[in-house]
């Protein structure tokens, strides 16, 4: 990290968590109420270097992309020994269908 820009995209600072959600989103903030969802709102916030990820936002308007959606996939499969496709969260990009 770059003391003076702070965490890349990615990296999470260590001294805890990253900026709040972006201004822009325009749903509400809902928590992750199972296991698996709070797995897949930790990784995404992770990557995408924010504080809080709810079950309703979209990975894209978070500012994720397609390198980062190949990390998250990867993430998951490993962390909950689950079968999903970089399509699937091209096709739903909501952390509760990815927890699905």
């Amino acid at each position: 990290m770059d003391p003076a820009r702070g965490p890349a995209r990615g990296e999470r600072a260590a001294e805890g968590a990253g900026p709040p959600r972006p201004a822009h989103l325009h749903n509400a903030y809902v928590a992750a109420s199972t296991p698996a969802q709070e797995t897949v709102a930790r990784i995404w916030a992770d990557l995408l270097g924010i504080e809080k990820v709810g079950v309703q936002d979209n990975f894209f308007d978070l500012g994720g992309h397609s390198l980062l959606a190949i990390q998250v996939v990867t993430r998951i499969k490993s962390e909950l020994r689950a079968e999903i496709s970089v399509a699937t969260l091209f096709e739903g990009p909501r952390s509760s269908r990815c927890a699905a």
